[in-house]
């Protein structure tokens, strides 16, 4: 099934647009727009075409794409400031040019924008799907900044970049399949695999890549320093796997053979990894390989 799906995700955009114009951050449209618009919007793509293929209405689509790219926004504008890193998606980060306070109020207002927009579809169950997803981030990024400062390992990385990354994938999944009670359930736990591989490919880019390369700042991790996949897999090598990137893969085929008895939704997932999740990884997986063939050299 073809999918125009720029035009779904500009509709995506529009909706967020609005959502802001009718706030306090009208005047501030332009310089927030780089932390909603200048990304790759996966949570969207991935929303927009399962959920065509399994008949989601438009409307509920677009609006839950956009919930979920605005708290996505709002975890970043946080991350930033908790982080101290100066550039995002090749800008200067927000917080650089309107201070730290700045940039959690605008991220806070964000959350609660996007609460407002779930609020408005017309599948009750998203709510709580929301929320629970919601608060699952909330919880892993805690977990990982105050109460994980033991010697990393491969499965808490894992376990963390599940809930921190691949919660946001997850609602997207459950999104897509919302209107089947078998089906909402295979689709969330296929964006936890897929959320999951890119914050893990994410995190050893971050521990590995060079920074002429990327358009965000790296290194910062290994400061703190945190438990990532990058500190897990050089710390723990025991129990970690010998390549990382084949582990990637692995949790992605595992999504593939979830959608086996779905053969229109799988279509759709196959086409979603090789037009927008796999190039998107790949700048990561190939960042981490250079870096380590380089330390190693």
């Amino acid at each position: 099934m073809a999918v125009d799906v720029e035009r779904y995700v500009d509709d995506v955009k529009e909706t967020i647009r609005t959502v802001l114009e009718g706030t306090s951050l009208k005047p501030l449209l332009d310089q927030v727009s780089g932390s909603l618009y200048g990304g790759k919007m996966l949570r969207s793509r991935l929303a927009l075409r399962m959920g065509v293929a399994a008949g989601v209405p438009r409307e509920t689509l677009t609006c839950g794409a956009a919930a979920i790219e605005m708290l996505h926004a709002a975890s970043l504008l946080h991350d930033d400031v908790i982080d101290g890193a100066d550039m995002r998606r090749g800008s200067p980060a927000f917080w650089i040019s309107r201070g730290t306070s700045g940039s959690v109020l605008v991220g806070d207002l964000m959350v609660c924008l996007a609460f407002s927009l779930i609020m408005k579809t017309e599948s009750r169950e998203l709510i709580p799907e929301f929320v629970n997803r919601s608060r699952e981030m909330c919880e892993a990024e805690v977990e990982q900044e105050l109460v994980r400062r033991e010697t990393p390992d491969w499965p808490l990385s894992v376990s963390l970049a599940r809930r921190k990354t691949g919660s946001l994938f997850a609602f997207v999944g459950y999104l897509a399949g919302s209107q089947s009670s078998e089906l909402g359930p295979i689709l969330r736990e296929c964006g936890y695999l897929a959320g999951t591989a890119y914050q893990l490919a994410d995190d050893l880019f971050d521990g590995y890549g060079d920074q002429a390369s990327s358009d965000k700042s790296l290194g910062r991790d290994a400061l703190k320093p945190k438990v990532t996949a990058a500190s897990g897999w050089k710390f723990d090598r025991a129990g970690a796997p010998a390549d990382p990137v084949v582990y990637i893969g692995e949790l992605c085929a595992k999504a593939d053979a979830l959608l086996a008895g779905f053969p229109l939704v799988q279509a759709a997932w196959r086409e979603f990894m090789k037009q927008e999740f796999s190039p998107s990884i790949d700048k990561f997986v190939k960042g981490f390989s250079a870096g380590l063939t380089a330390s190693a050299g």
